[in-house]
């Protein structure tokens, strides 16, 4: 019971500091893990008061919290003096309910030692501004954890786990934050990545159109090769590893006079993309795209060479991944980003659907989205403690093979070149003098065991 009535004041307390103190959570160095259980380090660059703050929940009172050297403040200390933060002021809050109450004062370290009704106005005395903002109403609270204990067992749904969502200290803060990010006209890699295909897909219509000795009139299929389009030969046997990264940048609608694929794509892409970079910002968006991007690649070459798989629907698939472990760690299922993230999966499937319904085509797409959450878990973010790090990174792995492993069995792989696709992208290159007759030669012979 009492366990409750501290987690609950713990969190409000670590959402008074960061909403109304303007204090962010220190991420605990994972080696430093085991011995920071039940403390929360808050840390403040312009504070005039206390630049590191450290949250204790403990139910029996430990005095060696006094004694002991604390290794990942002095992480973080280190930090603030590297950034040019001078004169640290240190407050140690101690929440405990073994009627332990006291404050200690020193020139480096102030330290609050309260039980759970006395904590709010031991710290009144730092922060007079927090009885405003937390009302400890301790008879309510026990009343509330009472009746939770009595009907959890048909009601996993109390009034305390209500409560508990509802000052869950992450979900406000960070959402209003990433809502105002995500509208913010300004998402440089967003619109980069958003501009990229457009400019691509002018540029292909162009070089079709204008060609007078009509050398790209080719098969559908060996016009997305000659452009850069993931291919298992032209990969592993020309060694071109480059398709890897341009191959969602190959248009699907070169042929088309209305480019459905990339209107589509680029909508969705418009949809949940700039959620990525309002979420992580804008060098974790790139690390998420870039590493998710490739890895798809990787995969889709490894796996199969009968499918040609490209255009820009890879990224608005990897941003659909990337967003769910921010919904998860942030418990943000009620929310309008939960639900532009429900519906925009629902619109890609009818596309799916209507105009394609190929397995192997949603087994690609659900690869593309598994790479995004991946990257998504591995990139962190404030506090690892709840972070789908653990939890979402090993799932995340285990359905990639999975999914790669169905793709495999649809379509394995043999070094063949049956329709000639190969020898007949390699020869435009020769007429573009980017490769050799020798260089061809060589291919054929090594990979395919043909001699030209």
């Amino acid at each position: 019971m009492n366990d409750n009535i501290l987690d609950i004041l713990g969190l409000q307390l670590v959402d008074y500091f960061i909403s109304h103190q303007d204090y962010r959570p220190f991420n605990v160095p994972k080696d430093l893990k085991l011995h920071v259980k039940g403390e929360v380090y808050l840390t403040n660059k312009n504070s005039n008061t206390y630049h590191i703050i450290k949250i204790i929940k403990e139910n029996d009172f430990n005095p060696h919290h006094l004694k002991n050297k604390d290794e990942a403040y002095e992480k973080l200390r280190q930090q603030l003096t590297d950034e040019g933060v001078k004169d640290i002021r240190y407050l140690m809050v101690i929440l405990n309910d073994d009627n332990q109450n006291e404050n200690r004062m020193s020139p480096a370290v102030d330290i609050i030692i309260a039980t759970s009704d006395k904590i709010v106005q031991e710290l009144a005395k730092f922060y007079p501004s927090i009885t405003k903002f937390i009302k400890v109403d301790l008879p309510q609270l026990e009343n509330e954890t009472e009746n939770n204990e009595n009907t959890n067992e048909n009601n996993t749904s109390g009034t305390l786990s209500s409560n508990w969502k509802k000052i869950n200290f992450q979900n406000r803060r960070y959402l209003s934050e990433t809502l105002k990010k995500c509208s913010n006209p300004n998402l440089a890699i967003t619109w980069f990545l958003f501009i990229i295909p457009i400019i691509t897909f002018v540029v292909f219509m162009a070089i079709v159109n204008i060609s007078k000795d009509d050398w790209l009139v080719l098969n559908y299929d060996l016009q997305h090769l000659l452009f850069g389009a993931n291919y298992h030969n032209l990969i592993f046997g020309a060694h071109q590893y480059w398709r890897w990264l341009v191959y969602p940048f190959v248009s699907n609608d070169i042929n088309s006079s209305v480019p459905i694929n990339l209107i589509f794509s680029l909508w969705m892409f418009y949809r949940v993309g700039r959620f990525v970079e309002g979420f992580y910002g804008w060098w974790k968006a790139i690390f998420i795209w870039v590493g998710a991007m490739i890895l798809t690649g990787i995969l889709q070459s490894v796996v199969d060479n009968m499918n040609i798989m490209s255009g820009f629907w890879v990224f608005p698939l990897i941003s659909l991944g990337a967003m769910l472990p921010f919904i998860w760690n942030y418990k943000l299922f009620k929310t309008p980003i939960m639900g532009r993230f429900l519906v925009t999966i629902i619109l890609m499937l009818i596309f799916w659907f209507a105009l394609d319904s190929q397995i192997v085509t949603l087994l690609y797409w659900m690869i593309a989205f598994v790479t995004g959450w991946l990257f998504a878990s591995l990139i962190g973010y404030h506090n690892r403690k709840i972070t789908v790090f653990y939890a979402f990174s090993p799932i995340a792995i285990g359905s990639l093979v999975l999914f790669a492993g169905l793709v495999w069995g649809l379509n394995n792989y043999y070094p063949v070149d049956d329709n000639n696709f190969t020898l007949q992208v390699l020869i435009k290159y020769k007429q573009l003098g980017l490769i050799s007759q020798s260089t061809i030669n060589n291919i054929m012979l090594n990979y395919f065991h043909v001699q030209i």
